[in-house]
């Protein structure tokens, strides 16, 4: 029994740190940076000095001080300031909440979220319950087209998470739980879990540590799922990014990499996902990853 609770010491121990590395925030008020959508369809983008009923006032690094008056502004949003590269915004992209196939603990703000498609069978929708709870919810559909064979609905997982900022653009901690479901099994539910990640950096490079357990068909597993991935944007419409769990109760290790390619209303991956075995037979493969992500709600 005292085995079964390390996990939840283990979460536990998380959220003491993060909420005690966030109670010793500085508390001088940070720089607040916004792009401006004008009637004409122009963007200026800037530091905001003041904002009323009447007007916005910015400082932009081109122009200089500016009021702009709110009839002609058609609308405004503020933006993270490691998104501006040399004078320039880079929009953040919908996949920022994870790192390819796995979460990290950045998380999307209230109603916003994505649609993400990979290799056509798998579907992926996570939202935002509000501006720190998340849901994402993954399933895929071969075992439909081959129902004759197969018993049962499509598997499925499901990935609630709560996301704590630390250090603003430096440091975010996640925590969660895991539902799985697998066809032919005869279970509703075949595996229970929970996970915490730690994310440092921020939503331009990033790296996530994490760690998970569960359990399987009753069986609760002592032995931890351990992640490591990360994004690395190398332009302002392209990023690396990285997934790898070291699954230390099949003897084993997931891998996998590639790019995205960041569009105005989809983005598009293009990667390699692998296993490999880690005991005599030494086993591995590989198979390319092609997906889409749509967002909503930004």
């Amino acid at each position: 029994m005292l085995m079964n609770l390390k996990p939840i010491t283990l979460l536990l121990f998380l959220f003491y740190i993060a909420f005690a590395a966030n109670a010793q925030k500085n508390s001088e008020v940070e720089a607040i940076y916004v792009i401006v959508k004008m009637n004409d369809g122009s963007y200026i983008l800037g530091r905001q000095l003041a904002l009323t009923d009447e007007a916005i006032i910015i400082e932009s690094e081109s122009i200089g001080k500016l009021n702009l008056q709110r009839s002609e502004v058609r609308s405004f949003k503020v933006i993270n300031q490691p998104n501006i590269i040399g004078g320039k915004y880079w929009a953040t992209s919908a996949s920022d909440t994870r790192n390819y196939l796995f979460p990290n603990a950045f998380g999307p703000s209230k109603g916003e979220g994505y649609y993400q498609n990979t290799s056509i069978f798998v579907h992926t929708v996570n939202v935002g319950i509000n501006d720190h709870l998340s849901v994402s919810l993954s399933f895929e559909m071969i075992s439909l087209l081959f129902s004759s064979f197969i018993d049962g609905g499509p598997s499925f997982i499901l990935l609630p998470k709560y996301n704590i900022p630390v250090r603003e653009n430096s440091w975010e901690v996640g925590v969660g739980g895991i539902l799985l479901g697998i066809p032919d099994s005869g279970n509703a539910v075949d595996m229970v879990g929970i996970y915490g990640v730690n994310t440092f950096g921020n939503l331009n490079q990033n790296i996530t540590i994490g760690f998970g357990f569960g359990s399987y068909e009753g069986d609760f597993s002592t032995r931890p799922v351990i992640s490591l991935g990360g994004n690395l944007r190398i332009g302002e419409k392209t990023k690396l990014f990285t997934d790898n769990l070291l699954l230390a109760e099949a003897e084993g290790f997931l891998f996998s990499f590639g790019l995205e390619i960041i569009g105005s209303s989809v983005n598009w991956d293009l990667g390699v996902i692998g296993f490999g075995a880690l005991d005599e037979s030494g086993e591995t493969g590989a198979a390319p990853l092609i997906g889409l992500t749509v967002p909503f709600g930004r």
